[in-house]
C-alpha cells in the first residue's frame, strides 16, 4: 500500500504501468470488481496458478498492490483493523528505527506451493516457503550516503 498526495497523477503512472506489462509481457489486464469495488487485475499469458496481480485504491488517496489469487479481498473494503495493529504484523515488522522512511510485510501463511508460481529456481523450495510465517523490513536514512534496512524473518515451528 502507498499513499499519494497527487492521485491523478498516481492513476496516470498506474495506466502507464498497465499499458507496459499487457505491451511488453502480454499479460492480461482487466478491469475487475472485488466486493462491489473496482480494481485492475494482471493475469499471465500462461496460466499459472496462484499468480494475479491486482491492485486498485482505498479510501483516499491509498493505492495497494496485491500478489496472488483472491488477497484484495482482504483488502477491500476496508479492514475494520489496520494491518498495523494485526499481531502477526507486529511481531513481525521491525519499529526500532524512529524516524523510519517506510516498512514492508510479507504474510506467508500459508505459504504459495512453489509448483504454482513460475519462479526460477532448481529443485523444490517447498519446504523453505513452509518454514517461513512471514518477513518484514523497516527502512531508514542515516545520512545521504546509507540507508539502513532492519529485516526479520518470522519462522514457523518445527515438530520435535
Amino acid at each position: 500500500m502507498v499513499q499519494t498526495s497527487d492521485r491523478r497523477a498516481a492513476e496516470t503512472a498506474l495506466q502507464t504501468l498497465d499499458r507496459q506489462v499487457q505491451e511488453r509481457y502480454r499479460f492480461r489486464v482487466e478491469a475487475v470488481e472485488v466486493n462491489r469495488q473496482p480494481v485492475t487485475q494482471w493475469t499471465p499469458p500462461v496460466a499459472v496458478s496462484g499468480l494475479t496481480v491486482t491492485h486498485g485504491w482505498l479510501e483516499g488517496n491509498t493505492v495497494f498492490f496485491t500478489l496472488g489469487p483472491n488477497l484484495a479481498s482482504q483488502l477491500v473494503p476496508r479492514p475494520t483493523q489496520p494491518l498495523s495493529q494485526s499481531e502477526a504484523y507486529q511481531a513481525t515488522v521491525p519499529m526500532q528505527l524512529n524516524p523510519s522512511n517506510g516498512h514492508f510485510y510479507l504474510n506467508l501463511s500459508p505459504p504459495v506451493p512453489t509448483r504454482s508460481l513460475s519462479l526460477p529456481w532448481a529443485g523444490d523450495r517447498q519446504p523453505l516457503l513452509e518454514g517461513l510465517q512471514a518477513i518484514g523490513v523497516t527502512a531508514a536514512v542515516n545520512d545521504q550516503r546509507t540507508t539502513r534496512y532492519d529485516i526479520f524473518v518470522k519462522l514457523n515451528r518445527g515438530t520435535p
